[in-house]
């Protein structure tokens, strides 16, 4: 072999690493790109979400807001039916000593009438 054959060869092979190099650096951009678009990408959907998650957030926080505004409007009908109650109860309480002491007041009565006779079913009825 020459030395004209030997110095083609050896510039040749230079050239084809040189080739060979420029080729995988492309390549490795290309697919440093493609990963860079793929998260900014990703990056949009996120941003998207996020949007449509604050408003499910917004709208779960209303409906919360709502719903304690209901159980406290029901917490205070129930303590205003549990007072009425109460009231009720306590009118029924007077009623029913008011009707015992109406009692008493016949049984005495019948008790000081000479002409009621004792045992007479009448008098047990008042």
């Amino acid at each position: 072999m020459s030395t004209g054959t030997i110095i083609a060869i050896v510039v040749a092979v230079i050239v084809l690493l040189v080739v060979i190099g420029v080729l995988a650096r492309a390549a490795a951009t290309k697919k440093r790109q493609v990963r860079h678009d793929q998260a900014d990408g990703m990056r949009r959907e996120a941003a998207e979400r996020e949007s449509k998650v604050r408003q499910h957030e917004a709208g779960a926080a209303e409906v919360q807001a709502q719903a304690r505004k209901q159980r406290a409007e029901a917490d205070e009908q129930s303590a205003r039916a549990e007072r009425v109650e109460a009231e009720a109860a306590d009118h029924q309480n007077v009623a029913q000593g008011m009707r015992d002491e109406q009692h008493d007041h016949l049984r005495r009565a019948d008790e000081l009438d000479p002409e009621v006779r004792r045992g007479d079913s009448n008098s047990d009825d008042r």
